[in-house]
């Protein structure tokens, strides 16, 4: 019986050498992938500088209600052009917007 269990101890000992041993192994290095090329530069648009209105200083020109009609337009202009995306128009229109409530003329 002594040797039944030396034998299975020894088993045992050799079953636990080879698997720690192997769990012990390094993993093959993964193969390296080319590096992709980098994309293309994307230009963005510029946005058209737009000359600086004065500031407000409390005091609104007087509008006929032809002028506050055209200013309410260049406003809804603004929000359309938003709503495209396109901010240079946007600015645009309320930058006239803005001038016709600032000075009671178009520019």
């Amino acid at each position: 019986m002594g040797k039944l269990i030396l034998r299975s101890s020894s088993f045992a000992l050799l079953f636990l050498y080879q698997f720690y041993n192997n769990s012990l192994q390094p993993t093959p290095a993964p193969r390296s992938q080319p590096i992709p090329e980098p994309a293309a530069a994307v230009a963005i648009p510029q946005i058209p500088t737009i000359p600086a209105v004065p500031q407000a200083s409390g005091a609104t020109a007087s509008l006929t209600p032809e002028l506050n009609t055209k200013a309410q337009k260049y406003c809804k202009f603004a929000v359309s052009a938003l709503d495209y995306d396109d901010t240079a128009t946007a600015i645009t229109n309320l930058t006239k917007a803005l001038n016709l409530l600032q000075t009671g003329r178009e520019s």
